[in-house]
């Protein structure tokens, strides 16, 4: 209720900008066609096959993190949170330095050093849970962040008549 109540707020401060009701100048013709022209470059078709292969081994591997704290390890539901969220900490810690690191690096070896990092963590996890367990869920964290905005901002990049329409693919 709390978080509906602040959302409704937040859409009524929107609705009474001026700018916000106005339409683009060149609304799409269809509904498909913002995707057909996201779509439309062959590089978009890898880029986005690297985004699916990043989420099914990112995210699809953290769903079962927890699970196998539990069943290979014993660990309390207690302890499960508490390491479990060292990815998130790590997550929000990480995006303070990914300007400088982003800088330094570009977006190559942004996704490169993200994903080494990624497959360091999941190669710990296989480890004895302590400490390697909550290193994997630092390293898996900071891998994480650094890879995804990376393409997040690409992605907002390969279509620039169609910013939300790249996102959402």
């Amino acid at each position: 209720i709390i978080i509906a109540a602040i959302s409704g707020a937040v859409v009524l401060l929107i609705l009474r900008e001026p700018n916000a009701r106005q339409r683009p100048a060149a609304a799409p013709r269809s509904f498909l066609e913002p995707i057909r022209s996201a779509i439309e470059d062959r590089r978009h078709i890898g880029y986005y096959l690297m985004i699916v292969v990043e989420g099914t081994i990112v995210l699809g591997a953290f769903s079962y993190f927890g699970l196998i704290l539990r069943d290979r390890d014993e660990f309390s539901y207690a302890a499960i949170g508490v390491i479990i969220s060292l990815y998130g900490l790590t997550s929000v810690l990480a995006g303070r330095l990914l300007g400088s690191l982003a800088a330094r690096l570009g977006e190559r070896r942004m996704i490169l050093f993200g994903g080494a990092l990624v497959s360091i963590a999941l190669a710990l996890m296989l480890a004895p849970p302590l400490p390697f367990f909550p290193l994997a869920m630092i390293t898996a964290g900071f891998g994480y962040v650094v890879m995804h905005t990376t393409f997040q901002t690409r992605a907002t990049e390969l279509v620039p008549s169609a910013r939300a329409t790249g996102v959402a693919i």
